[in-house]
């Protein structure tokens, strides 16, 4: 289950005359751990305790680190690729280009088939608007003797 929510914003964002439409916005519930997450692992009928898959998955997370400073694109299966994108300035030749043209090094995910069926397969439930809930919470209180 996806849950969204709804905002109104510009259909061309650089224009402020530009007409509105209503979208959906993708809400989170929680805000899962690497702990949390390992202990989830562990439940699911793993032989391993939550101690071990944390450590996996820590030691996961500094390979990975490892490597895609190396320059090397990451295959992780099911899970997905991941790469390291660049952004910052040109320069006008390549002799004038130096790194300090470079401000910033990203890593992309690309969701593997699986996960992105998934979410093409997934279910939508509308959340309210924090706008919504803090009225519903102020007309609760006023109904409140």
């Amino acid at each position: 289950m996806i849950y969204y929510s709804l905002t109104t914003r510009a259909v061309n964002p650089g224009n402020t005359d530009s007409a509105k439409k209503v979208y959906a916005v993708a809400q989170s519930k929680e805000t899962l751990t690497l702990e949390t997450i390992a202990e989830h692992i562990s439940a699911h009928n793993s032989v391993f305790s939550t101690g071990t898959v944390l450590g996996l998955l820590t030691d996961a997370v500094t390979c990975m680190t490892e490597h895609l400073e190396n320059g090397n694109l990451l295959d992780m299966g099911s899970l997905g690729t991941f790469r390291v994108t660049l952004s910052g300035e040109g320069a006008d030749t390549a002799e004038e280009f130096t790194t300090a043209l470079i401000k910033k090094a990203n890593v992309r995910w690309q969701p593997s088939k699986k996960i992105r069926t998934s979410m093409q397969n997934a279910t939508y439930r509308l959340m309210p608007t924090i706008e919504l809930t803090d009225e519903a919470r102020k007309t609760m209180r006023g109904n409140v003797n």
